[in-house]
């Protein structure tokens, strides 16, 4: 995932999504972590579903209800059905701030 906010250069964001999925529902737990500086983590919950067969809609919220983080991902499958590549957008509460990044994410093989 690559942050693209407020004019900084772009910074290398290391994400993790672990989804079930039951028929269109999906919910799950998505892990950040950005290296820094400064370095930051955080898992959130995610909720959401499938929307023409082919695009992912989830909103998050941290777990940590204390930290104020929260915010929409839309994603799109390919025909492959082993990528799913999109668009985050976040409030991030610490900074005070609504940034938006992409994210793709690649099915691992287990």
């Amino acid at each position: 995932m690559q942050y693209i906010g407020l004019g900084k250069d772009p910074m290398k964001i290391y994400a993790r999504l672990a989804l079930d999925i039951s028929g269109r529902k999906v919910i799950g737990e998505y892990y950040a972590r950005l290296d820094g500086p400064p370095k930051r983590e955080a898992t959130f919950l995610v909720e959401g579903g499938f929307l023409e067969n082919r695009f992912l809609q989830l909103d998050y919220r941290c777990k940590d209800r204390s930290k104020a983080y929260f915010g929409s991902i839309l994603l799109i499958l390919n025909a492959e059905g082993n990528q799913l590549e999109g668009q985050v957008v976040g409030y991030s509460g610490p900074k005070g701030i609504i940034g938006a990044s992409t994210l793709k994410l690649i099915r691992n093989k287990l």
